[in-house]
């Protein structure tokens, strides 16, 4: 049995498996960790599941990762695929915040699957600023399996929305992993919603350092500049 499957049923995930997946069902691929809080454990398990069981069973569980990993280790050279975004709501201060409902609008008028998880920092105080702190979920239409294009993606969507200067740059890089949110809400199933269209070409800006150089001394835990 795939180890991700494993830890998704003892965890109680009893929808489909992925033989059974129903026409409307929002497929997302995530990684799922051993341990339900943050310890510094690189083994990521990937499970093919959907946004809704996701969310109802596990979100608040467990560490995931929005991607999947070569061996099961999370790293960004062993970034397989992704097709899921994930957006860290916690740059904010008492004069610059962003409302989950005006998130929450921006995605229903745009007909699209989405998923708000609520972190443990969500409307109690954090550098003395009480304030809405939470994660958006926005499953894509396609993998994405360029760990480049994937940041590339992810900043410039963020950018369109008008979300990035309230975004935590981590948001951006691919082997990103992600403490269980509190509770959550949104849009995780319905024969009439979309995932976010990918383009057929992603834009990578061109760095202004050498990659190879600087990923060697890069602790995986920030973002790499895009320029």
């Amino acid at each position: 049995m795939n180890k991700g499957v494993g830890i998704a049923r003892e965890l109680g995930m009893t929808g489909p498996q992925p033989s059974s997946f129903r026409p409307g069902d929002c497929r997302v691929m995530v990684s799922i960790n051993m341990n339900s809080r943050e310890l510094w454990d690189t083994t990521f398990y990937g499970h093919d599941t959907t946004l809704e069981i996701f969310c109802r069973d596990f979100l608040s569980k467990r560490m995931y990762s929005h991607a999947s990993f070569k061996n099961n280790e999370r790293k960004n050279d062993n970034f397989i695929k992704s097709n899921i975004l994930v957006f860290d709501v916690d740059n904010v201060t008492k004069d610059q915040e962003l409302k989950s409902d005006t998130v929450a609008q921006k995605l229903n008028d745009m007909g699209l699957f989405f998923a708000i998880g609520y972190t443990k920092s969500h409307m109690i105080p954090k550098h003395n600023t009480i304030a809405e702190r939470y994660r958006v979920l926005i499953p894509l239409s396609d993998y994405i399996t360029d760990k480049e294009q994937y940041r590339a993606f992810s900043r410039a969507t963020a950018e369109a929305f008008g979300w990035v200067e309230y975004i935590d740059t981590a948001s951006f890089c691919p082997s990103q992993a992600w403490q269980p949110s509190i509770s959550w809400t949104g849009r995780v199933e319905g024969e009439n919603l979309k995932k976010l269209d990918v383009p057929s070409e992603i834009v990578v800006p061109i760095p202004k350092y050498d990659v190879n150089n600087f990923e060697k001394k890069w602790d995986g835990k920030g973002e790499i500049p895009l320029t």
